[in-house]
């Protein structure tokens, strides 16, 4: 809002992301009528004028959860035969000169992991270097599950798959922390866990194993089978014996082949 109102943006554009930055969760119906917003979103692309059209748009999409235009989305393909979102790209093509304000619509449209793996490969794509600020931002703070759909969207758009990408756009520590934000959590944590191992010049890194086998108890069966597939064919219970001795071992081990009980 505070970018507006200094003149960075005008227009449509400045009118939708002005409307954006207001949005509030009181200003969002709970149960909004889907057949209502499909009559009307229709209204607004049918003939009724460029500037009665880009009221309608923001009026109709700014203040909607990313459910309710999912919902709203596949309600208007059903009654109409036709992809929303292509249709508002090819309405306001021509019409709206703000390239601005018509991503913007563009981006309410989509669905949010989509658009987290279409900005990151514009993070991959720049001029001369990586935005690695955009990548870190992109991918911090991510649960698990949104991590799936994002490199699930990601591999569905672009044909590749995002962690070889970081791979090859990436390079050293910062390659590899990249790919343990993206990295499914388990195989992360077994990764760690061999890096934690008695190395040519290094001795085990106890304190490390700990950390990384304590507070396991949901993630271990799966941690497991990760371990396994990093360490070649060598279970987590017999590498922890050979790394351990004693009373640390018996501990580490017991961790290592905790199960959780069936339905927890």
């Amino acid at each position: 809002d505070d970018m507006a109102s200094k003149g960075a943006v005008s227009g449509n554009f400045k009118a939708i992301l002005t409307t954006l930055a207001k949005k509030h969760p009181a200003h969002t119906e709970e149960d909004p009528d889907v057949d209502l917003g499909v009559e009307a979103m229709h209204d607004a692309l049918e003939g009724i004028g460029p500037e009665r059209t880009k009221e309608a748009l923001i009026r109709i999409l700014a203040n909607k959860t990313s459910p309710q235009i999912e919902a709203l989305k596949e309600a208007y393909k059903l009654k109409y035969s036709d992809l929303l979102r292509e249709k508002i790209r090819n309405t306001t093509t021509g019409i709206f000169q703000s390239k601005g304000f018509r991503e913007t619509l563009m981006g309410l449209l989509t669905p949010r992991e989509e658009q987290i793996a279409i900005y990151l490969k514009e993070a991959f794509d720049g001029w001369f270097l990586n935005d690695d600020w955009g990548l870190i931002s992109m991918l911090v703070h991510r649960t698990p599950e949104e991590m799936k759909e994002i490199r699930r969207f990601y591999m569905m758009v672009y044909g590749s798959d995002l962690i070889q990408d970081i791979r090859k756009n990436c390079s050293g520590d910062y390659e590899k922390a990249m790919v343990a934000l993206v990295a499914p959590h388990a195989r992360t944590i077994a990764r760690g866990i061999r890096a934690a191992m008695r190395g040519w010049f290094t001795g085990t890194n106890k304190a490390g194993l700990i950390a990384l086998l304590t507070h396991r108890d949901t993630d271990m069966p799966q941690l497991r089978i990760e371990f396994e597939r990093e360490y070649e064919g060598h279970t987590l219970q017999k590498v922890l014996k050979e790394e351990a001795k004693g009373d640390f071992e018996k501990a580490l081990s017991s961790l290592a082949s905790y199960t959780p009980p069936s339905g927890v």
